[in-house]
């Protein structure tokens, strides 16, 4: 058994399933609308953003189509994320019988937004097929126009991983003691799935500070303690603290084969100027760095040592780890492991542009060297308003 093996301990995790990578784009939203229509009994879906527009209404009609059929369809958005909707536009959704629920609504009013955000992106159904991944539901995340869609991945699974993501999504309709309770049946995972051979193995893994979970915090840093010989991230948000920095320093140190993608421009441009702060450190410590040209770059995903994998909404920064409400599916299987590093290996050598020291020192031009700098310690600040105010404020 490898040193991963040992440190990840396949006895956490739990057989029963199938697991197939789901690339972004008109595939992902190809999937999505498939399990929704396929759907008999229950169906709880949890994201950041629902946008009202074609990728947007397209899903939402598959969900009404579902409740119209007599499927129960639990809906919940965060009140930040999918502030754009309107009021008729919610209305809709509720008028077909969809139970429909906002994520932190107390806390967001007029284009402010106090702490937590519902970071989610989980869709399961009838207890038994889900998908996780980092997708949004947007023209942008599935590429209309003509136009390439954001880089992203997902995990579709069948089995008893599924029953403990509904398990996930049933704590946040309970929580909030302002609405009306809710009562779930849970469903246990089916102990004969578990012990088929060929199954893979899985588990949740969810971040929340206000709840004192730290699982995926946790996961990400054991992967970089446990990792032998490779370790590749793609990360839309890469900005971690210096600790796990430092971790990764002792990694590439121990001759791990290190490789971060992040987006060449992203969404949040002050985030992507911060970003270009920590270049150096990764690059002086024989870190490779690639920049993802095509389109954004949105995805979090990372594997490690060619078994271990882990897909989500978590982000390597301080508002995954201490803010935001997050949740991946980590995959301990050889085989999902390899098809995954596949796919990332295509990205680099296709779509992106390495960073070396040579061609970063020739941008750091004092005006630069200032602006990282200034970008860098400015999002430091917000993430710890941001943390003082999460929690302040519980859904």
């Amino acid at each position: 058994m490898s040193r991963s093996e040992k440190i990840f301990s396949p006895k956490s995790y739990t057989g029963g399933n199938t697991a197939e990578l789901i690339r972004g784009g008109k595939d992902f939203f190809r999937k999505l609308i498939e399990v929704i229509d396929a759907a008999q009994s229950t169906i709880h879906f949890q994201n950041y953003i629902l946008d009202d527009d074609e990728t947007g209404r397209s899903v939402c009609d598959a969900l009404k189509r579902a409740a119209q059929r007599g499927v129960k369809v639990f809906l919940m958005l965060d009140a930040w994320g999918s502030r754009s909707l309107s009021e008729e536009f919610i209305s809709s959704l509720v008028e077909s019988g969809i139970v429909f629920r906002w994520f932190g609504k107390m806390i967001t009013k007029r284009g402010f937004h106090i702490g937590r955000r519902m970071h989610h992106k989980i869709v399961v159904c009838d207890s038994q097929f889900s998908l996780v991944g980092g997708m949004n539901i947007a023209n942008r995340y599935h590429g209309n126009d003509g136009n390439p869609p954001w880089l992203d991945f997902a995990v579709y699974s069948e089995g008893n991983i599924s029953v403990l993501l509904e398990h996930v999504c049933q704590k946040f309709w309970k929580r909030n003691p302002l609405k009306k309770r809710l009562h779930f049946a849970k469903k246990k995972i089916d102990a004969q799935q578990e012990r088929e051979k060929d199954s893979v193995l899985m588990r949740v893994r969810e971040n929340d500070w206000v709840m004192r979970r730290f699982q995926v915090m946790a996961s990400y840093r054991k992967a970089v303690i446990a990792s032998k010989e490779s370790l590749t991230i793609f990360g839309a948000y890469f900005l971690p603290g210096f600790r796990f920095l430092y971790r990764l320093r002792k990694a590439a140190a121990r001759g791990v084969k290190i490789r971060i993608v992040v987006p060449a421009k992203s969404d949040s441009e002050i985030g992507n100027t911060a970003r270009h702060y920590i270049y150096s450190f990764l690059l002086r410590n024989n870190i490779e760095l690639y920049e993802y040209t095509r389109t954004m770059l949105h995805a979090k995903v990372c594997v490690a040592d060619g078994v271990w994998s882990a897909i989500g909404s978590y982000d390597l920064n301080n508002l995954s780890a201490y803010s935001n409400v997050e949740a991946n599916v980590e995959i301990f299987d050889r085989g999902f492991a390899v098809n995954l590093k596949n796919e990332m290996d295509v990205v680099i050598k296709n779509d992106c542009e390495q960073i070396t020291l040579e061609s970063y020192g020739k941008k750091l031009t004092l005006i630069n060297r200032f602006r990282y700098w200034m970008a860098y310690h400015t999002i430091r600040l917000l993430f710890r308003i941001s943390i003082l105010l999460a929690s302040k404020t519980e859904e």
